[in-house]
């Protein structure tokens, strides 16, 4: 990735901050690993962040190994993530 984890003995931390994230209250984020059940491989993430000092608003992003590019599955990940951010 452009940005951290940048070597694989950065993941560990990386891991660390997103379960930390994970057990906050209120939660205000959503790291997310995107899994290619066929293949059971990490192929990106998806993240939804609330922004503090706005309230109502989100910021969205993904990632995504450039192997899987043009298949849909960050639109799938972003539809998950906007059904999930604006529903529940």
């Amino acid at each position: 990735m452009p940005f951290g984890p940048a070597s694989i003995e950065d993941v560990p931390e990386h891991l660390a901050r997103c379960m930390a994230l994970a057990r906050s209250h209120p939660r205000h984020g959503y790291d997310l690993a995107v899994v290619l059940r066929a293949e059971e491989r990490v192929i990106g993430g998806c993240t939804q962040a609330l922004l503090n000092d706005e309230p109502c608003h989100a910021t969205f992003l993904y990632l995504f190994n450039r192997r899987y590019w043009g298949r849909g599955y960050a639109t799938e990940a972003m539809r998950a993530l906007f059904e999930y951010g604006f529903e529940t």
